[in-house]
């Protein structure tokens, strides 16, 4: 299949993409009757702020803590605020979700600023609970020093530097600056997944502030049938104020090898056929794979950077590691790193940039595939070379894939979480649009859609099977994200009845919701 000869140039780059997904009514049916309009910035911060503890603050439109706050990673279709919260306790996002609610305001929950959904453009003129002061870690609590209490504002680099500190290790998402909560409530794929399986595998207890402003804390014995929602699901379902966390003894004192190998882009049907053969049936557990397509690399061309990380020492992984070195490399660096520092050293330090340098339009799309098809692979990458040629200097398109073990992931039962692909989720593969014309905005997005057909009708899946902290917003069906046998989303339905989601939430509409809490709540990781 080839592309349609659209003309851009795009990087993508890979960040976790929550969404809220509720419908323009909900958003103005919050419980009480006061319409959206009554309520200025300045009258917000009047009547909430006594309900607050004296570490909080509210940030208000020309305020210089209110530009920091509301800094976002992409500006594509960004949500606007009327008031930023900076929480700093559990009782301030009680006292601040009950206030939105109770003078129909819109609110989303924002921690690392990565969510990269088109739907939180019906967000307008909300209130933002930020939670970045509810940053804290403790490997000191009544469970053990193996387990770490984890506040709702903490960034996965943040949580990975701590855990590594305490000689221990778990899986954590592969970028340091989003949200760790986001990441978690979506399943939270990574590299040590074949050997810890996913990051809420390694959630023992959550606490959660629900839409109507209580607190529940669930796990396998309280709360069940909500436990069991919220690990796939539970952007739905309200703000994720804490969790506990259990982590492994470290491995190899914690150190990776790591191969970033450079190739032509003429070598994509020889890697692809590297890369199916050495995951089938599966990885090794140890053994995790990121694929990237650069416009420059380290020698001014194109290239498809493959990043090559091993839990352990280089002579074990050699075996894997050959076939692509027998391949000449045009490029190759190999070191060790200590497992917290890989998101920032490998693929290029790719997250050095990605990290440092908010704003400007990116849109994304992805899907899961269950191989890499040779044929789809290489006209993929053709036509990224050449648009990518073409249109430099006014977008940039990064392909990013991402092959992780599947071992630990498939030995959990398929039906203890919502979450629905633990054997449909072998590959993930991701393209995304940068670019600040927006003149180009139209025909981005449709060089990006067509690639994510390419990659969908090519998957071994036949159908859109969608990570969803992955997911792209309105066009991502509730099937895709939580399974087309229709028995999760059943039971998430009758969930809904119970009275643990708001009434004015339509689940199928707010699929990959990013923490949606009920007619415009979310997180924004």
């Amino acid at each position: 299949m080839r592309f349609p000869r659209t003309r851009l140039f795009t990087t993508l780059v890979l960040f976790f993409s929550f969404s809220i997904r509720a419908n323009a009514d909900a958003l103005n049916r919050f419980g009480g009757n006061t319409p959206i309009s009554a309520y200025t910035p300045h009258s917000i911060k009047a009547i909430l702020s006594p309900s607050l503890s004296s570490s909080a603050s509210i940030a208000l439109p020309g305020d210089a803590e209110y530009e920091e706050l509301t800094t976002k990673y992409s500006d594509y279709n960004r949500p606007t605020y009327s008031a930023v919260v900076a929480v700093a306790s559990i009782e301030d996002v009680v006292a601040t979700v009950k206030y939105a609610r109770e003078n129909n305001i819109p609110f989303l929950v924002q921690s690392g600023g990565h969510s990269l959904t088109t739907s939180t453009q019906v967000t307008q003129n909300a209130i933002q609970i930020n939670m970045r002061k509810l940053n804290y870690i403790h490997f000191d609590g009544e469970r053990g020093s193996e387990y770490a209490v984890v506040g709702g504002g903490t960034l996965t680099g943040e949580f990975a530097n701590a855990t590594y500190a305490k000689n221990r290790e778990v899986t954590v998402g592969s970028c340091p600056c989003t949200g760790v909560m986001g990441i978690g409530l979506g399943a939270g794929i990574g590299r040590l997944q074949g050997m810890y399986g996913y990051f809420m595998d390694n959630i023992v207890e959550l606490t959660l502030v629900l839409y109507d402003g209580s607190v529940v804390t669930m796990s396998e014995t309280s709360n069940k049938d909500l436990w069991w929602a919220v690990r796939g699901a539970g952007h739905n379902f309200g703000v994720a104020v804490e969790a506990v966390i259990k982590t492994h003894p470290q491995l190899n004192a914690g150190k990776h090898f790591v191969a970033d190998m450079e190739f032509p882009v003429s070598r994509t049907a020889e890697l692809f056929q590297l890369m199916n053969q050495i995951s089938t049936p599966d990885l090794p557990p140890e053994l995790a794979f990121f694929i990237t397509a650069h416009y420059r690399g380290k020698s001014g061309k194109p290239i498809i950077n493959i990043d090559f990380v091993w839990h352990g020492p280089r002579e074990v992984a050699l075996p894997y590691l050959q076939p692509f070195l027998d391949l000449s490399p045009i490029f190759k660096k190999e070191e060790y790193v200590a497992w917290d520092s890989l998101p920032w050293v490998t693929y290029l330090e790719l997250n050095n940039i990605l990290c440092s340098q908010p704003g400007g339009q990116r849109n994304f799309y992805a899907a899961n595939a269950a191989t890499y098809d040779i044929s789809a692979m290489v006209s993929l990458f053709e036509d990224w070379e050449k648009t990518s040629k073409e249109y430099a200097g006014r977008a940039t398109i990064l392909l990013m894939f991402q092959t992780f073990g599947q071992g630990k992931v498939q030995a959990v039962e398929t039906d203890s979480s919502v979450f629905p692909w633990r054997n449909g989720a072998k590959h993930f593969l991701i393209v995304q649009a940068t670019y600040k014309d927006l003149s180009l905005r139209m025909t981005l997005d449709r060089w990006l859609k067509a690639a994510q057909n390419l990659i969908v009708e090519s998957s071994g899946y036949g159908r859109l099977q969608q990570y969803v902290n992955y997911g792209h917003g309105f066009t991502d069906s509730a099937e895709s994200l939580y399974g087309y046998d229709g028995r999760r989303m059943a039971r998430l339905l009758e969930l809904k009845d119970k009275g643990w989601i708001a009434r004015d939430v339509d689940i199928a509409e707010a699929s990959e919701s990013q923490q949606e809490i009920g007619g415009g709540g979310g997180r924004e990781e």
